[in-house]
């Protein structure tokens, strides 16, 4: 291992060939071998043909090994191997041009879906080679996608996505979906897609199941005039109850944007279709051809059991005109005021009330906005949440959702799941809280009721130290706390003062809408499987205040006489950064470090602008390279005070010695919220890291700035070779001669 790193490092060019022998006798059973492997052909490598040379080499590991490093040169040549008869090594190299956005070579990879039955693929690798296509945008891709939605032997799941992106064809969305990475792309003429979907949608419409809903879909969003797509095939997919309720609820939509004759008759006998979706879709139809006839059928529907539906039709319903639709409004509004907020509809029912302009409505939504607001129960504001959702929604926006990133702190599975350990594991959690009281108010006010082990404290001793942690249990006589995986008992006659428990999880009331904090609420209430109780906490460590360092102000920050209350705040907020910093500014896997950083003694816009709007995407700290995980979100909910107190905190921190951040500053840039998240190439440049105390002079050819741990290793020298090669050979030829003599 060490060997082939240090003769990368040293450009031992002459190991080139001992490392593909290494490479290949391991055949990838060490990993560690095989990473010291890639990362000496990386480096020896002095022009990347020598690695495309080697796809023709017998060994499967050697090719793999050669593929990774021309992933991380980025280099194109890594195309040579997309065909490679090892699957392994085949699919690396079309992640490294699909998620390195090799743009020149994605044609290359595209041509892979042309004969797709040509090898076996896992579903991701065939989405990976279809969000590929896609991102092209030719008229010939758009063929190319198409035939991959209308093959059967494909994955359905992979079918769906391809029939998902073609509806996104002319304006695409500006994220990589793929990869999570902000690579927009130019909206895109319809001409482009228009053709293949003429040739395509015939077979298509023949299809079942989500291939007809989605195939109806693109006629509609298109606007294509299909052959074959008549009204007495529409009438056939309208009326067939065994299709997905989208699909005929599309169907109807084609229906009625060219209306046959007596059509008023069938709408009727829909409307009182099992099917939501469908009958809706008809009583919005009736609502426009005959109003008068759609109010009592919509009257029904709002007040129906069924919530879906009533939920539903508030916003058809709020299409018709007159008096009598603002009585129900009325109504309904003012049975919302009496209970407080609380209703199945609620939030559909205000939205529609909303639109409408009636002085006597507007009155009555008057009078609920100030009975909420004056309410003595503190979520009044959001209580329309507490009922009506949706738990597959809510589900969603817990894997996915760009804001809250509830899965970077939390899990909602026993086991391995993917998710955070920063926060409780809610797996279970509605066995243990029944009230979903509880579930709101623990995302609108987290600090509120903090579960036992996540709540953080800062502690000033009576000897100047401080120390940050998350309390796990507490007497009168002392606090148990986790202090980054260590469990320690603090005496509290050794405490000046501690704070109160506070989450590091942001209100989320500022983050989420009414709508999807009430589909968060339903889902955690359908997590009923009981679990096996977590195990109990190690036993704490009795700590002794002196062991701690007594931080010393900073110059800057004592040169400038900033008040200690801003600090003492900022130090309390950073609470919430610490989860993913370290508490200490060292830094996790989760983001880079702040003790030192370059960016946080660099221009203080940088700081505001990423509190507000979040940053994304790799950033280098101290010559590392760093990629978030999940990027980070924006946390603009902050107070201008709160923003600017953490940001002059880690500005005099952690060795930090930078200017305090003023209120005024952040203020000036509030316009930033809302905006995408940042990505580093739009900061401004920061002032250069400090050296540390490996740093050395860089000499001629030596590389700008470290990549690597290994880069303090000077390369090596060409004269202690020949020095070496001289002695030996003196050696030799006194030993010759000897012999010669004797």
């Amino acid at each position: 291992f060490f060997a082939a790193i240090l003769a990368g490092k040293r450009k031992m060019i002459g190991y080139y060939g001992p490392v593909c022998d290494m490479l290949q006798q391991n055949d990838n059973r060490d990993v560690y071998l095989r990473h010291a492997g890639i990362f000496a052909l990386q480096s020896l490598a002095t022009d990347p043909a020598i690695l495309i040379g080697l796809s023709s080499h017998e060994s499967a590991a050697v090719r793999l090994a050669a593929t990774v490093a021309l992933r991380r040169l980025k280099d194109p040549g890594v195309s040579a191997f997309i065909t490679d008869p090892d699957p392994n090594v085949a699919d690396e190299a079309i992640r490294a041009i699909c998620d390195n956005d090799i743009i020149s070579q994605r044609p290359t990879v595209a041509a892979l879906l042309d004969d797709v039955g040509q090898r076996s693929w896992t579903p991701f690798m065939l989405r990976r080679l279809v969000h590929n296509a896609f991102r092209i945008g030719t008229p010939e891709n758009a063929a190319r996608l198409l035939k991959i939605a209308a093959d059967p032997h494909i994955p359905d799941a992979v079918r769906k996505e391809t029939l998902r992106l073609l509806a996104l064809w002319t304006e695409p969305f500006p994220v990589d979906q793929l990869t999570g990475h902000w690579r927009p792309l130019e909206k895109r003429d319809s001409n482009t897609i228009r053709p293949a979907l003429l040739a395509a949608l015939p077979g298509l419409l023949r299809e079942q199941g989500f291939v007809l809903t989605a195939a109806l879909g693109l006629v509609r969003h298109y606007q294509l005039d299909v052959p074959g797509l008549d009204e007495k095939f529409l009438h056939t997919l309208v009326k067939n109850s065994q299709l997905p309720a989208e699909a005929r609820a599309t169907a109807l939509d084609l229906l009625i944007a060219h209306p046959p004759q007596d059509f008023g008759a069938f709408l009727e006998e829909i409307a009182t279709d099992a099917s939501d979706e469908v009958a809706l879709t008809a009583l919005a139809a009736i609502a426009k051809l005959k109003p008068d006839a759609a109010l009592p059928a919509l009257e029904a529907a709002v007040n129906s059991s069924n919530i879906p539906r009533a939920q539903k039709t508030w916003e058809v319903l709020a299409t018709l005109s007159g008096d009598a639709v603002d009585a129900i409004f009325i109504q309904k509004i003012n049975n919302l005021r009496a209970a407080n907020g609380i209703s199945p509809s609620a939030v559909e029912l205000t939205a529609a009330a909303r639109t409408r302009k009636g002085a006597a409505l507007a009155s009555a939504l008057a009078a609920l906005d100030s009975s909420l607001a004056a309410s003595s129960d503190p979520l009044a504001k959001w209580n329309g949440a507490l009922e009506g959702g949706d738990p597959a929604g809510g589900a969603g926006l817990f894997a996915s959702h760009p804001a809250n990133e509830c899965m970077r702190c939390h899990r909602a599975e026993a086991g391995h799941a993917g998710g955070g350990e920063t926060a409780p594991n809610l797996a279970g959690i509605a066995t243990r809280h029944k009230d979903r009281r509880y579930f709101l108010e623990s995302m609108v006010t987290p600090s509120a009721v903090i579960a036992p082990g996540f709540g953080s404290v800062l502690i000033d001793f009576k000897n100047g130290a401080s120390l940050t942690g998350n309390v796990i249990a507490e007497t009168p006589e002392h606090l148990d706390i986790d202090v980054t995986g260590r469990m320690l008992r603090v005496k509290r006659s050794d405490i000046s003062s501690v704070t109160p428990p506070t989450s590091p999880m942001p209100p989320m009331g500022s983050l989420l809408s009414v709508s999807e904090l009430r589909d968060i609420v339903a889902w955690l209430a359908s997590l009923d499987k009981s679990t096996s109780p977590p195990a109990p906490p190690a036993a704490p460590v009795e700590l002794d205040p002196a062991t701690l360092d007594i931080p010393k102000p900073s110059a800057a920050s004592a040169a400038a006489s900033i008040d200690p209350a801003v600090l003492k705040t900022g130090k309390q907020q950073f609470m919430i950064c610490g989860a993913c910093h370290g508490q200490n500014g060292e830094g996790t896997a989760a983001a880079p470090p702040l003790d030192g950083s370059e960016w946080v003694s660099g221009p203080a816009e940088n700081l505001i602008r990423i509190q507000l709007r979040g940053l994304q995407g790799p950033i280098h700290v101290k010559g590392q390279e760093y990629t978030m995980p999940g990027g980070m979100a924006a946390l603009a909910y902050q107070t201008d005070e709160q923003i600017a107190a953490v940001l002059t905190y880690v500005r005099n921190s952690f060795g930090n010695s930078a200017p305090a951040v003023s209120p005024a500053a952040v203020t000036a840039l509030r316009s930033e919220v809302g905006k995408p998240q940042l990505n580093a190439k739009e900061l401004a440049a920061p002032v250069a890291a400090p050296p540390g105390p490996e740093a050395k002079t860089a000499g001629a050819g030596a590389p700008a700035s470290p990549t690597s741990k290994y880069d303090h290793l000077a390369p090596e020298s060409s004269l202690t070779k020949w020095i070496a090669l001289a002695a030996v050979l003196g050696v030799l030829a006194v030993l010759a001669n000897v012999l010669r003599k004797k």
